[in-house]
């Protein structure tokens, strides 16, 4: 292949990418709470003495729903990518914007589900304490997905013919942060050796299912393009 099209062309796609550059630069200026937090919300399963101390300030809001905009829009341009080069014969019919817009509305949904799964699933088999754990393990998952992008993601602009090694790393990068968040689920919700068995049948329709419909999904949205 001589020739791989880059979203690096494209005025819209470029003009949200910068845009997520800013949000994310200023995120880091203004949310440095949620920062300083980032380590526990991925690890710590320890609970608050303070019940105070657990609610989340206007900034760390920002700052999270700033740093997950980010990933979702870092995914849609590598995804795109992705499709791009495994699956050509269906990407001729729109402009790429267009492409990568679908992309991210179909992560933004997913995640959106993720959020109310993982929040059912704590509001059943769990406490109110253990499912804030979780859902806070849960989105630091998410932006630190977006900020290992960052890089990965520019590197595909300036040099589109080398999109496999970077879609390599990315699916790489991707279940390295889905793990860290699989394990604090793990240590939230095991009880018993009985655990395990459910936790299997959680990563098969919880982790492996979805994605394959994610997939396939994308793949039809691109052909009905």
């Amino acid at each position: 292949q001589d020739y791989m099209p880059s979203p690096l062309h494209d005025t819209g796609t470029m003009t949200m990418f910068l845009l997520s550059m800013f949000m994310v630069t200023f995120s880091l200026r203004n949310g440095f709470k949620y920062f300083s937090n980032f380590n526990k919300n991925l690890f710590s399963l320890k609970k608050r003495e303070n019940a105070f101390e657990d609610h989340n300030t206007v900034n760390e809001i920002i700052t999270l729903i700033t740093l997950v905009a980010n990933t979702c829009i870092m995914q849609g341009i590598m995804l795109n990518s992705a499709i791009t080069l495994y699956h050509p014969d269906i990407t001729t019919n729109a402009s790429i914007f267009t492409y990568i817009i679908s992309i991210i509305s179909i992560v933004v949904a997913y995640y959106l589900l993720q959020l109310l799964a993982y929040y059912v699933l704590g509001y059943v088999f769990t406490s109110r304490t253990n499912t804030s754990l979780l859902l806070k393990g849960f989105n630091a998952s998410q932006a630190l997905l977006g900020l290992f992008m960052i890089p990965l993601v520019i590197f595909l602009l300036v040099y589109p013919l080398h999109a496999n090694t970077f879609i390599s790393i990315y699916i790489f990068i991707y279940f390295i942060c889905r793990l860290i968040f699989i394990i604090k689920g793990f240590r939230i919700f095991f009880n018993n050796f009985t655990s395990i068995f459910y936790f299997i049948l959680y990563l098969c329709s919880g982790e492996i299912i979805p994605l394959i419909a994610i997939y396939y999904g994308i793949i039809l949205t691109y052909s009905l393009l």
